[in-house]
């Protein structure tokens, strides 16, 4: 009888432990930075030389791009975009404006002028 219940004891401590550490590392992931009180944009290195910056202001994206570039697609799925896709649209000017909703991530893909999809751009507006 004593071993059955420290098999119980063990398991039943050992489910918690794993419990508690997957909902540690859920919680990490999903909650905000509470020291970055600001809109995020992270820009990758094959991006960088393209785009001036992203980022949000009245309930939009704001992409700046320094002309070379051809068309962007924001999307709330970090999957890349074909060429074919609904997503994409022309620059008209070096500067894009789309609608967002607030508390998204984004994914900000663009086409250059030599035709590569790059990105993406990661965009959280999450309200601080």
């Amino acid at each position: 009888m004593k071993k059955s219940s420290k098999g119980i004891l063990f398991i039943a401590f050992a489910g918690t432990l794993i419990i508690s550490i997957f909902t540690l590392v859920s919680v990490k992931n999903v909650l905000v930075d509470e020291f970055n009180r600001s809109y995020n944009a992270e820009i990758n290195n094959s991006i960088n030389l393209k785009i001036k910056s992203v980022h949000v202001d009245d309930n939009s994206l704001i992409i700046d791009s320094f002309g070379n570039v051809k068309s962007y697609c924001v999307k709330t799925t970090k999957t890349v975009p074909n060429y074919k896709s609904l997503c994409w649209k022309s620059f008209e000017t070096n500067e894009a404006k789309v609608p967002i909703y607030f508390h998204k991530r984004y994914y900000v893909w663009i086409i250059d002028n030599e035709e590569n999809i790059l990105g993406p751009i990661n965009v959280s507006t999450s309200d601080r």
